[in-house]
């Protein structure tokens, strides 16, 4: 969901994140502000699911004419890509959802005069991403500790921790030349922020 704004209108994205593979779980097409999606109806593309349309790609003339039971990204979602980019319209590739399947997300809530939430991603460096309001000022409260709100990385010394606006617009806890993530935790791990 946090690139869908850099994609350019009409761009088609195939997602195969799919342990149900083989099942009866639906495959997806949605169409969501000027994008296509083509996927698993089994959460992954809750984020994107808002405002959307959605078909079930109940028509297998769309597909492989033989179709795995564990290749469905290749026998399924890549054709249905492929005839997405050829100029097939959406509702021709199936029947119109109104139940996709979602996941529920964890989200912030307002405690006094800040927020309370949650860790709801560890980047490969062991940065987290909170689900906490974007913040320019203040302190984060992770793990018994007390972090403050910086500009960047390098407001801090080498090994103390901070907390940053990252790429993605997500109020992150770091450390200067270190991992958060062995600091104070994973996903899960409650955070605060506080003026």
């Amino acid at each position: 969901g946090q690139l869908v704004p850099w994609l350019p209108p009409r761009t088609i994205t195939v997602v195969v994140v799919d342990p149900e593979v083989g099942s009866g779980r639906r495959a997806l097409v949605v169409s969501s502000r000027d994008r296509f999606y083509v996927g698993p109806d089994n959460g992954v593309l809750t984020p994107i699911l808002d405002d959307a349309m959605v078909v079930s790609a109940d028509r297998p003339r769309y597909w492989l004419p033989q179709v795995s039971r564990t290749f469905h990204g290749r026998d399924v979602f890549g054709p249905l890509a492929a005839h997405l980019q050829l100029g097939v319209a959406l509702r021709d590739l199936g029947s119109v959802v109104h139940d996709p399947l979602r996941l529920s997300w964890p989200t912030a809530v307002a405690a006094g005069e800040g927020w309370r939430g949650e860790v709801i991603d560890v980047d490969g460096y062991g940065n987290l991403a909170t689900n906490l309001p974007p913040a320019h000022h203040g302190h984060v409260a992770i793990a018994e500790y007390e972090v403050p709100v910086c500009a960047c990385y390098a407001d801090r010394p080498a090994g103390q921790p901070l907390a940053v606006i990252n790429g993605s617009g997500e109020l992150e806890v770091a450390v200067n030349l270190g991992s958060a993530a062995e600091r104070f935790g994973g996903i899960g791990q409650r955070v605060e922020w506080y003026p």
